[in-house]
């Protein structure tokens, strides 16, 4: 059966940057429980207006600007102490908000609140689906990214990521650490266990999944006279492990070796063809390109060609890629390529990071379409580019990761980036049972070493990953699960929106032939949304379909967890409530060949039908 998925992506950005929440470590305060619609010269009573909980700054800014609020003026409380005075109306221009507050008293209280009611006057969008198909490659499903390589043993951590394989069916997951002190595998001189790394890969090949092996850092034992524990240089991890050169390129070869070949004795040569092997994470963050971490008498860059070396040594099909850094790296890994001949094939894919810290995904997705196409410009011709750690944002503790904001996002940002072509995206991270980062110091095996890492501390923390502690789904894997499903050619649609309203459309088909299946995802981040969609290219008559929603009233475990009173672990009783919330599924609906939906601020519907 030929499939066609259809993503219609409707985003209303009032600025450049956009903050849901604000993060402050404390319960929001909660300033109108249920906040009056705004009636002063306001002409259309009921569901005309919206309310939204967001930030007072974000509320003040957009209705500042261009006097988006039909006359109110703001001022700011400690600015005069006169606080707010709206005047004459709100009579809001469609698509734009009517923000609406009414003391000075109150207001104060606002500013200082996560949280503020903004009243928003839903835009209306119009999009049509058109017959044009074009290639539509699910590049997101490369890989994920996990934790560091201990953590892999834990029976939690198996469990989810065999639910997140069933579910988006990734092909790899990238490991940090393989050399950590609590991963065993690099005891000392001569003194290696391969136990701990045979139990993780064994694990993954039984689910059909591949490893991406970032081998590092350097064991404290082979490190040189200018060794640092990671701990002191990059507070965020307890990996034993230390920052520097290798007391000898030897050393870490031998080692490198020993290692690959424990793998294709286990696994077979074939297997272990299959597997990408990298070096270091982020080999920049530990300054491993200053001239202080050449104190063993060669250079990063050297090191990494005289691994790939080490590996495939055993065969050159053995997949090696660089440099899990920054972007600025492939016109120096090529210059390197190309002065010395014998480091041809030494580098088979290029690797790189990149967050959206602040960016709109359309933003975000048309960055990464231009990273990829300087990158081409100084990389061999056809080497495969892969964004090796991707996401909204790389800041540990966003609330925004666990709410239904990020699915909306993920959704945007995916559209916007498949004109890049890369050959794979991987999300940081699979779930939130890893140790980077924490809120509090504490101590760990350095005396006096302050460190920031540690486990989760609540159920929902802002961490990145896709599943709580207690194995929860959080709206960004349902919105990737609901991806998953689609196929991989492109069908074009035309954005007919108001202005104020802008439209990112993708769609995938193999044939427009009966019975195919058609998804369309509508995704928007602000402000409710009456959305029209055209579908009569493709739906000549009234069709039994789904509908799925992840908004704030379905599929929103983040929030029904605020509503228990935010507790720090779930009860067993209040874990499966959590779970029920999650276990998306569909709506059984009606579907016209001109059809109307109501997508709320921070909302991702999909609809799914049949031609």
């Amino acid at each position: 059966m030929s499939l066609i998925v259809v993503f219609v992506i409707v985003a209303v950005f009032p600025s450049p940057t956009l903050t849901l929440r604000q993060n402050d470590g404390a319960p929001p305060v909660v300033v109108h429980k249920a906040p009056q619609q705004p009636t002063t010269n306001c002409q259309i009573p009921g569901d005309f207006y919206t309310t939204h909980a967001i930030s007072l700054e974000q509320c003040l800014s957009v209705c500042e600007s261009d006097s988006l609020c039909g006359g109110f003026t703001w001022k700011h409380p400690n600015a005069s102490g006169e606080g707010v005075t709206p005047t004459v109306n709100c009579s809001g221009k469609v698509g734009q908000p009517c923000c609406y507050q009414q003391t000075a008293a109150v207001m104060g209280i606002a500013y200082e609140s996560p949280k503020f009611d903004c009243w928003y006057k839903p835009s209306n969008a119009v999009f049509n689906l058109t017959g044009d198909v074009s290639d539509f490659p699910h590049f997101w499903q490369r890989g994920i990214n996990s934790p560091h390589s201990a953590l892999t043993l834990r029976a939690d951590w198996q469990s989810q990521m065999r639910l997140l394989k069933n579910n988006m069916n990734y092909s790899y997951t990238r490991i940090h650490a393989p050399f950590s002190r609590d991963y065993s595998v690099a005891q000392g001189p001569n003194t290696t266990s391969y136990f701990n790394a045979f139990r993780t890969y064994d694990f993954l090949v039984s689910i059909g999944m591949k490893p991406w092996i970032e081998l590092g850092y350097t064991p404290c034992w082979m490190s040189g006279p200018a060794a640092v524990p990671l701990d002191s240089y990059w507070p965020t991890v307890d990996y034993g492990l230390c920052v520097g050169s290798p007391e000898s390129m030897e050393l870490w070869t031998n080692l490198i070796s020993e290692y690959v070949g424990k793998m294709i004795e286990r696994y077979g040569l074939e297997e272990v063809e299959s597997w990408v092997w990298v070096l270091y994470n982020e080999p920049g963050g530990i300054n491993a390109y200053s001239t202080e971490w050449q104190t063993g008498g060669f250079t990063y860059h050297e090191m990494f060609f005289n691994t790939s070396l080490a590996i495939k040594n055993y065969s050159k099909n053995i997949k090696v890629g660089g440099l899990s850094d920054s972007p600025d790296q492939a016109a120096i890994l090529s210059q390197l390529i190309k002065q010395d001949p014998t480091r041809e094939g030494l580098m088979d894919l290029f690797t790189y990071h990149g967050y959206c810290n602040g960016m709109t995904p359309s933003e975000c997705g048309a960055h990464q379409v231009s990273t990829v196409d300087s990158l081409r410009s100084v990389l061999p011709s056809g080497m495969p580019i892969v964004l090796e750690e991707t996401g909204s944002s790389a800041g540990p503790y966003t609330v925004f990761h666990d709410t239904i904001g990020e699915a909306a996002f993920v959704v945007q940002y995916v559209a916007a980036m498949t004109q890049a072509n890369l050959w794979g995206a991987h999300w940081w991270c699979s779930s939130d049972i890893y140790t980077e980062h924490g809120s509090i110091p504490n101590y760990t095996w350095i005396p006096h070493q302050s460190y920031s890492g540690g486990m989760a501390r609540a159920e929902f923390t802002g961490r990145w990953g896709f599943i709580t502690p207690s194995n929860v789904p959080k709206p960004i894997m349902l919105a990737f699960s609901l991806l998953a499903k689609s196929g991989e050619h492109r069908i074009a649609v035309t954005n007919k929106s108001s202005a104020g309203v802008e439209a990112i459309v993708l769609a995938s088909a193999s044939s427009p032939v009966p019975g195919t299946n058609i998804m369309v995802f509508v995704s928007n981040l602000v402000g409710s949304v009456n959305v029209t969609l055209d579908l009569q290219t493709w739906l000549k008559a009234t069709s039994n379909g789904n509908l799925y929603r992840i908004d704030e009233n379905n599929n929103n475990p983040y929030g029904v967890w605020e509503k228990m009173g935010s507790p720090s672990f779930p009860t067993p009783g209040q874990t499966t409530t959590l779970l029920e919330n999650a276990a998306i599924s569909p709506e059984n609906v009606s579907i016209q060949p001109v059809t109307r939906l109501l997508l709320p601020s921070s909302g991702l519907h999909v609809l799914e039908f049949k031609i």
